[in-house]
């Protein structure tokens, strides 16, 4: 494979985990508002565990925020690297540097949401 190959298969996968990212990260806002506003047996057994499920949702909510400002900062660095003579990106600009951390954070925050909603149906169906 190709060096160029393999650069394009790894910004295929990176828009994938991003996209996926954030389809879980907004489902897991959906999941607790569906659970707060629903009269069924099922939600209120669930709710048992209501903070657990808040929890989840301000991870959900976190994503999508890291999301935003990982896209923020790309602009950023576009924008700079635009203005440069050579068109490069440089390691030592502040946006630069935020792309790869806030990439990673936001996954971490939507798995660590993921979590918890598992170990609230876990506890309920325990109980």
């Amino acid at each position: 494979m190709t060096e160029e190959k393999r650069i394009e298969d790894k910004v295929k996968r990176s828009e994938k985990i991003s996209e996926l990212t954030l389809y879980v990260a907004f489902g897991l806002v959906a999941l607790t508002y569906t659970l707060f506003s629903s009269k069924s047996d099922f939600a209120n057994l669930l709710l048992e565990h209501k903070s657990l499920f808040l929890i989840a949702s301000i991870c959900g909510v976190v994503s999508i925020l890291l999301h935003y400002l990982q896209y923020v900062a790309g602009y950023f660095a576009a924008q700079k690297a635009l203005s440069e003579s050579d068109f490069q990106y440089s390691r030592k600009w502040w946006s630069y540097r935020m792309i790869k951390p806030l990439f990673v954070a936001k996954q971490i925050v939507v798995i660590a949401g993921v979590i918890v909603v598992g170990t609230a149906m876990t506890l309920t169906l325990v109980a």
